[in-house]
């Protein structure tokens, strides 16, 4: 056993990693919470606090192209032969 690692430090390890576990678990579950009520549209600061974020969204995408589109629509309609060739019910929604 490498010298400063002690069985008692070793014991510890599990309770160390259930810990993060749950913390993460934990931050996870916030997260969610915190972008459905942001999503709302509740009144107050939220609606300016998301700006920012959809501000650099609108100017770093744009619609796609017409060749994109159609490799799109080409693929899709591939899926949709293959998901029908192996007797799946095909849903459009």
């Amino acid at each position: 056993m490498h010298p400063h690692l002690h069985a008692h430090s070793l014991r510890r390890v599990p309770a160390a990693i259930s810990l993060a576990h749950r913390a993460a678990a934990a931050h996870r579950g916030l997260s969610y919470e915190v972008i459905r009520f942001a999503a709302s549209g509740a009144a107050g600061c939220w609606p300016r606090s998301r700006a920012p974020g959809l501000w650099l969204q609108r100017i770093t995408t744009k619609p796609p192209a017409d060749d994109q589109t159609a490799v799109a629509i080409r693929a899709l309609e591939g899926a949709m032969a293959l998901e029908e060739a192996q007797g799946g019910q095909l849903v459009i929604a």
